[in-house]
């Protein structure tokens, strides 16, 4: 990169930022998509639940991927669905917000479509927001803070043997995405403020004449750790602000920001102008505005490695695989393994972004069963878990499903996995005990048995 660019991109994230490496600098888009009443449905309807998460998270991923191609998996937090995108360019941002609010009503009719029972409760929520991130190494963190240096947004990768194990964000930037998404609500998008200047910027456009008529200021909130305690201007976008339309006939009653829109009490995206040079903030996104609209080449503002199933992205996929006579494969993971060592499982993927639940089913059970599986139309999931990290201190969160193996396979295992492999009669499941085997072993054993048993194949229909 060359040294007068490097110097750009650090004066534009703040004076005094430490960069011991450029390669991941620059400038980036996140995306948050998030269900609404999930918490309540899930106590209400846990039979559905499962279908509803597999229908969320497949159908986020396949929409935002369709509409913004370089759009890169994040990470996963439960009922949350976090994206990312590296943007080189002003013109890279035309377009982000009319395609997200697409892909937003497209996850929502289709959850609304395949549950129309939900309708009127569940729906899905967005945010998109701007941040400008420096790279660091882990191991130069602490150093670094040692020295008091100043930090505004970082990006962080971990490395196992030159591959990429891991990459978060972390900065006061990125937390804004979190705080601003408290006042998004059902069907609604917001965006950061910073992200709506810089397309205010450009509105004079005749391909942009859409920024000042569909974003607008609908509130002003406080935002811990955010502004210093100064107002943050919170900024809905929409394709129609047709308040009938908008909301349901009640929602005035239950959001102070519906009562507020409905009252009229809005205000134009213009104002942004005024409250970043009241801020003194203008100069600093005028520099990063500045850099955008000159363009900075992919070579010379290094993109961060895409996210390998990374650690802080999983969604695990579970099948429960019958083979002809009806018995179930399972297998103990090996004492090595950090989480769960020796203890009895029905295998696992993980899911990749922009991957399907099948072929990620597919694609894990043969690499460490050597096991062709098959599904009846399409894998439907009979049941979520999740699965709490304790050295890590946090949840991930998994789907279960059933599936037929096709195939003979050799039961001697993959050393490095599995210490055992066994085909389990149903009817034997008392033979591990609870300790020996993963949460609710049991109760899954007795769940797969019966919907694989009520699934029309030729396979099933052998079964005792």
């Amino acid at each position: 990169m060359p040294d007068e660019i490097k110097e750009k991109i650090r004066e534009s994230l703040k004076e005094g930022t430490f960069a011991p490496q450029d390669r991941g600098s620059g400038f980036f888009l996140f995306y948050s998509f998030d269900l609404v009443n999930s918490t309540r449905l899930k106590s209400l309807n846990p039979s559905h639940w499962p279908l509803i998460f597999h229908t969320f998270h497949e159908s986020t991923t396949d929409a935002l991927s369709k509409r913004l191609s370089r759009i890169k998996l994040w990470k996963r937090l439960g009922d949350e669905v976090l994206l990312y995108q590296q943007i080189y360019s002003i013109k890279d941002i035309y377009n982000i917000l009319p395609f997200s609010y697409k892909a937003l009503q497209s996850v929502i009719h289709g959850i609304h479509t395949s549950y129309p029972a939900f309708k009127t409760t569940l729906s899905v929520k967005a945010t998109v927001w701007f941040a400008a991130v420096d790279f660091v190494l882990p191991q130069s963190l602490q150093h670094a803070q040692k020295k008091k240096m100043n930090f505004p947004n970082l990006v962080m990768e971990d490395y196992v043997e030159d591959e990429v194990v891991s990459t978060d964000f972390l900065g006061p930037d990125i937390d804004l995405g979190f705080r601003i998404s408290r006042y998004s609500e059902r069907g609604r998008m917001v965006v950061g403020a910073e992200l709506a200047y810089l397309l205010y910027r450009e509105s004079t456009l005749p391909d942009l004449s859409w920024v000042s008529k569909d974003m607008k200021i609908v509130t002003y909130e406080r935002l811990k750790g955010i502004w210093d305690d100064r107002y943050y201007p919170i900024i809905w976008y929409e394709d129609d602000w047709n308040v009938e339309k908008m909301f349901l006939y009640d929602e005035e009653f239950t959001s102070a920001t519906a009562a507020k829109i409905k009252g009229e009490k809005v205000y134009e995206i213009k104002t942004l102008t005024k409250v970043f040079r009241d801020l003194d903030k203008a100069e600093q996104l005028e520099r990063i505005y500045g850099l955008l609209k000159t363009g900075i080449a992919p070579e010379e503002q290094l993109s961060v490695k895409g996210i390998a199933p990374s650690i802080q992205a999983e969604l695990h996929c579970v099948a429960v695989c019958f083979n002809h006579e009806g018995k179930i494969l399972i297998a103990k993971r090996s004492r090595e393994k950090r989480r769960l060592p020796d203890i009895w499982e029905f295998g696992c993927g993980q899911l990749k972004f922009g991957q399907t639940f099948e072929d990620c089913l597919k694609e894990s059970y043969r690499a460490d069963f050597n096991a062709i599986i098959e599904f009846h139309e399409k894998a439907v999931p009979i049941s979520a878990f999740t699965l709490t990290d304790r050295e890590e201190n946090r949840k991930i969160p998994g789907i279960i499903f059933i599936a037929n193996v096709t195939n003979s396979i050799d039961v001697k295992p993959v050393a490095k996995n599995h210490s055992e492999i066994v085909w389990l009669d149903p009817a034997a499941t008392h033979s591990i005990s609870a300790s020996e085997a993963v949460d609710d072993f049991a109760e899954t054993v007795k769940l797969a048995t019966q919907r694989w048993r009520e699934v029309p194949t030729e396979e099933s229909s052998s079964a005792p």
